[in-house]
């Protein structure tokens, strides 16, 4: 009879589920239901799976650097292979002289030789793009340099070989991410048949705040001496002072500058220099070393910016070599909420050679 009643009651309690209840489910089971409903409310589709193809949400991120080498040493035992991405056309040779840290370089001497980097490593950001320059009296006067994104062409610049070396940066570029980048070097239309040399290329990102060649703003307190310390000729030279940068093609003169340290100098015709920097004060007494030589400019242009044009000098640099030394330029207000950036180039029509060498920032008045 117990049993009957078990069954019985089992019975009953499945038609009052069926026919009664809306459900029989635990509180756990009515717990996930109830999440469910908030996020696919009843009526809804289904959420649609993303397509695979659909490009990814977000930024992408990419290498912070990429390097492209042509490492390949015949005469090596062991010899490396050349970094992913480089080709060329033409018969290239291995050259004596050596490459980025010592490494091989290679030249050819065919018309239509030409040299390649790809990279599809770069990520959705603004990295400085840079080429490796061995250079030599016999080199190509007219390396053209080609710089791709997806396919399109959006820089090209023409580079002298037979002076200079090292690092040339062609500047900062904004990259689409995981798509083809590429360099490319080849002679220009202004070819002199010279050697036309390769060696390596690099893609560097680039933070808020800086450059290709490092922080560009220096951080003024009390006062400060912007000085060019760059001597590409010894084997480990220092860099530049912080936001200092150079335009134009620029190098070290024999003319000793503040504290006899090197002086620099550009024939360019619209070659300039900037100092740029961020003030704690709201005025600065602004003074600049004037190395002098008689085939230097007569009327060189200082100008003194927040964004707009505060104040305007000119200077006569074509003075005898001893009368070089500072040359104070006058007490100036700025807002210290914005960068002051000063220029120094020639005025036009000028032809003689632009010097560049120290600058300085005095919280004391000029008087």
């Amino acid at each position: 009879m117990m049993l009957k009643s078990s069954k019985v009651k089992i019975f009953l309690m499945l038609i009052l589920c069926l026919g009664v209840l809306t459900s029989c489910k635990s509180d756990e089971e009515a717990i996930v239901d109830a999440v469910n409903d908030q996020i696919n409310p009843p009526g809804n589709t289904d959420p649609i799976k993303p397509d695979p193809t659909d490009p990814p949400s977000g930024p992408i991120l990419g290498k912070n650097r990429v390097i492209i080498g042509n490492y390949f040493d015949p005469e090596s035992q062991s010899p490396k292979k050349d970094s992913k991405g480089y080709s060329q056309e033409g018969n290239w040779i291995q050259s004596s002289l050596t490459g980025h840290k010592n490494s091989i370089s290679r030249y050819s001497l065919e018309a239509d030789a030409r040299v390649s980097y790809e990279t599809s490593k770069l990520g959705q950001d603004k990295y400085c793009v840079s080429v490796f320059q061995v250079a030599h009296s016999n080199s190509e006067s007219d390396v053209l340099v080609k710089l791709f994104d997806d396919g399109n062409e959006i820089f090209s610049k023409s580079i002298d070989y037979r002076e200079g070396g090292g690092w040339v940066h062609l500047g900062e570029f904004d990259f689409a991410g995981e798509k083809k980048s590429q360099v490319t070097i080849e002679r220009g239309v202004f070819s002199n048949g010279g050697a036309l040399r390769a060696d390596e290329v690099r893609f560097s990102r680039v933070k808020d705040g800086f450059d290709c060649l490092g922080r560009k703003f220096a951080n003024i307190k009390k006062g400060k001496v912007f000085d060019n310390k760059f001597d590409p000729s010894i084997s480990k030279p220092k860099r530049d002072s912080v936001g200092l940068r150079e335009v134009g093609t620029w190098y070290k003169s024999s003319l000793a500058g503040f504290k006899d340290s090197i002086s620099r100098y550009s024939r360019d015709e619209n070659a300039y220099v900037t100092y740029s920097a961020n003030v704690q004060e709201s005025s600065y007494c602004l003074k600049v070393y004037r190395v002098t030589h008689p085939n230097s400019a007569s009327r060189v242009k200082i100008q003194v910016m927040q964004e707009s044009l505060i104040e305007e000098y000119f200077l006569d640099y074509s003075l005898n070599e001893d009368q070089k030394g500072w040359v104070t330029l006058g007490n100036v207000n700025f807002d210290t909420t914005k960068p002051v950036v000063v220029k120094i180039s020639k005025d036009q029509g000028d032809s003689g050679v632009l010097r560049s060498d120290a600058l300085r920032f005095q919280k004391k008045s000029c008087e």
